[in-house]
């Protein structure tokens, strides 16, 4: 057990305050820290002490002491107070005091959405500015979609990882239950796939994040509906948008349209009918509202709006027909049951409406649905001892029809004994409620049925009723005798019955059966929790309750790994920036240390506003923290965080804020600043307070909201109101407890949620206004004497949103960041235009922007997903680079930028120099080695030019691999004739004369070559032979084949005959070629004749022998045309012919 240090019992008991009437909530948020005193209970005469020992006595006082420190929230008013700080101004004294202006609607950030999407964004981690979302189209078309988010310069989630927010729905995926949904009430749809294990989140782009509960599609499990709107609080808390549907298991949504409308803003609960999964029930603030045609269109079915609306709904699963159970009326309004046939809208009827009765939660016994339960709570009327307690338990075991309703526990009524009181203790604070019986103190109700109250019944036994409230529990006696299941004051990861305060689901695993299988999960304000022993034994005497829990008793395991729901109002960084802590919505004030995303509770309750100053020493367990719940309740620790003390001593007045606003000065952290009406100062860090100021009222009737000292000028303070008016003091340090302060007035009609000093300048100064429609970041330029708005213009114009922060980089004083309802903006001109940053989360409020000592690290506190951090570049430097086109594979280029930065790249695609640039530096992209192997040419377009803010993306570097001609020298062609020759098949190149020959198509470097004679020379006939005509291009023009032409030649002869055997004959051609020929047939001469030649055959010598013969000669003469000549005809005689022929 943790030594808990609260040292006076009486007066940490009667710190311990909690929302009691919603209608009188505006008194509370202003005049009393937002807390209420809880009612005194009416005891019973000689209720019995507790009987344990001594040393246990002590032991259980310790833990209790510090009850006052360790509580709840008050969700009442933390709701109030996230509505009031938005509708404003918030008046908080006077005859005209105020709650805001009007109510929250999710219609008002619409226009926003869209105007963000015009925007330029920013990248604060790379110092990059991107091009908008979307033009004027719409749906936007992101130019960076595919881009890794990484690549952006995006945040990084620093948790809680093992706590999470308000959760009001669970969802276990029957078919496969390490499927698991759950809905935060400010941080969407998560999704685990190993039985919540671990989470991630589906909904980061959802238009709305506020998830309260989660239906299955009985027939397909990756049919989701969601309903948004958390209307279990106060009635102007209005943050919902309707229903969402998915059909991809949660990986998209998008909102049914018939509920994009303000009788859905409150979507409390739906159910989908298992007998025809078109039908959709969804309990509003207005009434219920049923669809047939599967969320096309819905009709309302009950009117409830005079009640608030209605919470809770349940459903008879199984069979043909079924009955739906409706739970109307919640706070001061009476609560009623309705019951309808799932098909038969016309047979609703009220089946239990009791004198009293407030909001009510139901329960169906799974294994026999017969049996119905309802807890009720107490409504609020007149404000007896049990407003917002039980009411009542009752019971039908004829399906709830009218009149069957039996009294299991009867609820508001003064106890005879302390079993009786213990069993009417449901919707109570039990440890609270019996502080006298247990010995510790004071009892006092703190009752919460109008905001956590949930029932559920184990799936195999009807007569175990399990009810959640501010803590769990358990009857199995069908809600006749009960004990508590968990501990909500005990030690979290110490006590195994510890379990976070406030409930609100109850979900049993799809494969309980009560033996083997045990598990239940429950949605709290701190998550999702687990047990695996649902039959355990619960605590239900005194002893057992007052802190020595029953031997054996249920264990609870958090199962929030990756959870981010938590919802933080300010955070503080150490010095180094790898340790911070901050205040939570009902999950007290917690610290994380880097690389961890796991963090530790140091208080409990609602957090606040957070500082560290570490002394300058190395050692942790020196370090002063200052931390804070609700109101006036600073509080200090002086030893690393171990052990607090209260740090307001000395503090009067009123008007505190339900979150109150201190500062430490970053110089001297010694001086703090608080306030309500009043500025506080402290000079020596809390020990000692004066008042700084008679009265902060000169201008308005606000609370203090905002505070601001200069880390130059400890003496130059700025102060901001709820309403809108600010004071300025340029010697705070000496200001006097009278009179006003001699600066001030009003800035705008809103409420001022934040103001920051330029570091660096005395005179510049920032505001933010938490505001819808008006401008709501305001800038001074002369110490606070006068603003004027900072809001940018066009596209470049801050949406007209509440902006909750804003912080100023000390090492560039126009680098400024505001915090928004819809995530983060920047400036880089000094609020003359924004941006919206690139933060990689949800659109979701940054209540608190902060940064590390050095001004290099910017975190993020958000009301709903937890803390982050991104890097701010300083100086900022950016890349050039571009992309390279055209490299042939396997082959390099070296690119260099301004003559010394090279760059080699090797493939095609995006490439960029390792040495980044400052803003405004020139480069000069050149390419300094070719490639080779194939030669390459390099050549770069846009490479030269200024920075610009921007990395620059747009150089382009071209190569084409070099190319080369074929050709040589042709020889021997015919005076008058062409050659065509052909290289690689294709291209032709006709030559008419010898010489050099080039082809006119060239060839890459690197490819083959091949030179044929396509067509030979003709008239004459030639032959063109080629040599050294294939290869392959080596890096330079071949000029080495060779056509070497020869025309052809042709034989000359033809036929003899008549020749006298022995006898022959000579021929001669041309008078130089002879023949002797002895044989009559073919003959030709030996020496052929170029084509074209002339030929002449004569008989050179006739015949000679014994017989006298002459040869005669035909067609002996002529040209060579292309062909051997054959047609020559020699023809001998005898000379006796001729004689005898003519004597």
């Amino acid at each position: 057990m943790n030594k808990w240090i609260c040292g006076l019992l009486a007066l940490c008991l009667a710190s311990v305050a909690f929302a009691q009437d919603a209608l009188e909530d505006s008194e509370r948020v202003a005049d009393k820290g937002a807390q209420s005193e809880p009612t005194a209970v009416p005891q019973a005469p000689a209720l019995p002490l507790v009987k344990i020992s001594e040393a246990q006595r002590a032991l259980l006082a310790e833990k209790a002491r510090d009850l006052g420190e360790r509580r709840f929230g008050d969700p009442d008013l933390a709701e109030q107070f996230f509505v009031n700080s938005r509708t404003g101004p918030l008046i908080t004294r006077g005859a005209n005091r105020s709650v805001g202006v009007g109510t929250l609607s999710p219609q008002m950030y619409f226009p926003a959405l869209q105007q963000i999407r015009k925007m330029p964004r920013i990248s604060s981690a790379t110092g990059q500015r991107f091009s908008a979302l979307s033009g004027a189209q719409d749906p936007p078309v992101d130019p960076f979609a595919g881009t890794p988010i990484n690549a952006l310069g995006t945040w990084s989630n620093l948790g809680p990882a093992n706590q999470g927010g308000r959760t009001r729905a669970i969802l276990i995926d029957p078919g496969n239950p390490n499927i698991m949904y759950a809905g935060g009430v400010a941080g969407g749809v998560w999704k685990s796939t190993d039985a919540g294990a671990n989470w991630i989140t589906t909904t980061d782009q959802m238009a709305n994040l506020a998830v309260v509960t989660l239906a299955f599609d009985p027939g397909n499990s990756s049919v989701i509906y969601a309903g948004t709107g958390e209307g279990f609080g106060n009635g102007d808390a209005v943050r919902g948008a309707g229903v969402f549907k998915s059909t991809d298991a949660g990986v998209t949504w998008s909102q049914l349209a018939a509920t994009n409308n303000s009788n859905f803003n409150f979507s409390n609960k739906l159910l989908v009918s298992p007998r025809n999964s078109l039908r959709i029930w969804v309990a509003t603030s207005i009434g219920v509202y049923r669809s047939t045609d599967g969320g096309t269109s819905f009709s309302q079915v009950l009117n409830a709006s005079s009640v608030g609306g209605c919470t809770d709904m349940a459903m008879q699963l199984q069979g043909a027909s079924g009955f739906l159970f409706v739970s109307c009326g919640r706070t001061s309004s009476q609560g009623t049951v309705y019951r309808a046939d799932d098909s038969d809208v016309s047979t609703l009827s009220s089946v239990l409406s009791l004198t009293g009765q407030g909001r009510s939660s139901i329960a169906i016994a799974p294994s026999n649905e017969s049996v119905v339960y309802v807890m009720a709570s107490q409504r609020n009327a007149g404000g007896g001892p049990g407003q917002y307690g039980l009411h009542g338990i009752y019971r039908s075991t004829t399906s709830g029809a009218s009149g069957s309703f039996t009294t299991q526990r009867q609820g508001n009524i003064a106890p005879a004994n302390t079993t009786q009181k213990i069993n009417q203790l449901l919707l109570s604070n039990p440890v609270i409620a019996l502080l006298t019986e247990c010995g510790f103190g004071t009892s006092s109700f703190s009752n919460q049925g109008w905001y956590d109250n949930v029932l559920a019944v184990d799936p195999v036994d009807p007569d175990i009723l399990w009810a959640g409230g501010i803590d769990l529990w358990r009857s199995d006696n069908a809600g006749v005798d009960w004990g508590t299941a968990s501990f909500w004051w005990f030690d979290k990861g110490v006590d195994p019955e510890y379990h976070h305060a406030d409930q609100h689901a109850l979900v049993f695993h799809p494969q309980y059966n009560g033996t083997s299988n045990r598990i239940l999960f429950a949605g709290s304000d701190g998550g999702v929790e687990r047990t695996d022993n649902a039959r355990a034994p619960v605590n239900t005497t005194l002893a057992q309750i007052c802190g020595a829990p029953v031997a054996g008793g249920a264990a609870w395991v958090d199962r929030n790994n990756g959870y981010v729901t938590t919802q933080f109002y300010d955070g503080a960084v150490y010095p180094d920036g790898l340790t911070y802590f901050g205040g939570l919505q009902d999950n007290g004030t917690q610290r994380g240390v880097s690389p961890g995303l796991n963090w530790t509770t140091l208080l409990g309750g609602d957090g606040a506003y957070a500082a560290v100053d570490t002394l300058g020493d190395a050692n942790p367990a020196n370090d002063v923290l200052l931390a804070a719940n609700t109101g006036n309740s600073m509080k200090r620790s002086t030893d690393g965080g171990a052990n607090f003390v209260a740090a307001n001593t000395g503090i009067t007045g009123s008007g505190f804020l339900f979150i109150a606003p201190f500062t430490m000065n970053e110089s001297n952290r010694q001086q703090i600043w608080t306030g309500g009406f009043d500025i506080w100062r402290s000079v020596n860090q809390t020990n000692a307070w004066s008042r700084a100021t008679g009265s902060s009222s000169t201008c308005g009737a606000g609370s203090i909201s905002a505070i601001a000292t200069h880390p130059l000028d400890g003496n130059r303070v700025l102060i901001g109101m709820s309403d809108g008016c600010y004071h300025y003091n340029t010697a705070a340090l000496s200001a006097p407890n009278s009179g006003s302060w001699p600066g001030g007035g009003s800035i705008v009609s809103g409420y001022i949620s934040w103001m920051a000093w330029d570091p660096t300048d005395v005179n510049v100064g920032y505001a933010t206004v938490s505001a819808f429609g008006i401008n709501n970041v305001f800038k001074t330029t002369n110490g606070g004497v006068s603003w004027s708005p900072s809001v940018g213009s066009g596209l470049t114009a801050m949406p007209q949103i509440p902006a909750l922060s804003v912080v100023v980089n000390p090492n560039n004083s126009q680098q400024v960041f505001v915090g928004t309802d819809l995530g983060v903006f920047t400036s880089i001109d000094g609020g003359a235009s924004w941006n919206v940053e690139n933060s990689g989360f949800a659109r979701t409020p940054v209540e608190s922007l902060k940064l590390n000592q050095a001004g290099t690290q910017l975190y993020a506190f958000t009301h709903g997903r937890g803390a982050w951090v991104t890097s701010i570049c300083n100086p900022c430097s950016y890349t050039i680079g571009g992309t390279l086109s055209g490299l042939a594979a396997g082959r390099t280029v070296t690119l260099r930028n301004n003559g010394g930065d090279d760059l080699v790249v090797s493939a095609n695609g995006s490439f960029s120099f390792a040495t980044a640039l400052s803003d405004g530096a020139g480069y000069a992209v050149t390419v300094f080695a070719q490639p080779t192997n194939p030669n390459q040419a390099c050549v770069v377009s846009n490479g030269s030019g200024n920075v610009a803010g921007a990395n620059v993306s747009n150089v382009s570097v071209v190569c084409t691999t070099n190319t080369y001609t074929i050709g040589g020298t042709l020889s021997g062609l015919a005076a008058g004739r062409s050659v065509t020759l052909r290289n690689n098949g294709g291209n032709d190149l006709v030559l008419s004369a010898n010489g050099a020959f080039s082809f006119t198509t060239p060839i890459t470097d690197g490819n083959a070559y091949a030179v044929t004679v396509f067509a030979q020379p003709t008239n004459p006939s030639q032959t063109c032979v080629v040599s050294n005509g294939s290869g392959n291009v080596a890096g330079a023009n071949v000029s080495n084949v060779s056509v070497v032409c020869t025309t052809n030649t042709y034989t000359i002869g033809g036929t003899l005959s008549g020749l006298a055997a022995g006898a022959s004959v000579s021929l001669q051609n041309n008078g130089g070629d002879t023949l002797a020929l002895s044989a009559n047939g073919a003959f030709s001469f030996a020496t052929a004749l170029a084509d074209g030649s002339s030929y002449s055959v004569t008989v050179f010598a006739q015949p000679a022998g014994s017989f006298q013969q002459v040869c005669q000669l035909s067609s002996g003469s002529g040209t060579v045309t292309g062909a051997n000549v054959t047609t020559v005809a020699v023809t001998c005689v005898s000379e006796n012919l001729f004689s005898n022929g003519f004597e």
